[in-house]
């Protein structure tokens, strides 16, 4: 009876703890990737979000790109340095308006689609409806 590993059995058992290695820096790696793609992607978000806040005029449409710094002033100058080079451009259309007059009320609503885009990193669509009786 021997007591001791065959050389075969030594290199698959190698064999078989390196592609499992392998395989786990493999999945290391895509959910680096993948962290990094949501951060850059919530980061973005964000900069839509304060797009938004700009003071819309609402009987004019917007065709116009805006940087950030100038909608929001912060105290901090590396925020402010960040937001500096982030333009947004912003493209407003007209959808449709519908009458939904009878002879008891008039209603008219008017769907507006204002675009919001960061280069080509991401592009949000916010839709807003104004309300005439």
């Amino acid at each position: 009876m021997k007591k001791s590993f065959s050389l075969i059995e030594v290199l698959i058992s190698v064999m078989l703890l390196s592609v499992i290695i392998t395989t786990i820096f493999q999945i290391k790696e895509n959910n680096l990737f993948f962290l990094s793609k949501f951060a850059n992607s919530s980061k973005n978000n964000e900069f839509i979000s304060l797009a938004t806040i700009e003071k819309i005029d609402p009987n004019k449409l917007r065709n116009s790109n805006i940087y950030l710094d100038k909608v929001v002033d912060f105290k901090d100058d590396d925020i402010r340095k960040e937001l500096k080079n982030i333009k947004v451009n912003i493209k407003d259309k007209e959808q449709k308006e519908l009458d939904l007059s009878t002879d008891e009320y008039t209603l008219n609503i008017q769907i507006l689609k204002s675009t919001y885009k960061i280069e080509d990193k991401i592009q949000k669509d916010i839709y807003t409806f104004k309300l005439g009786y």
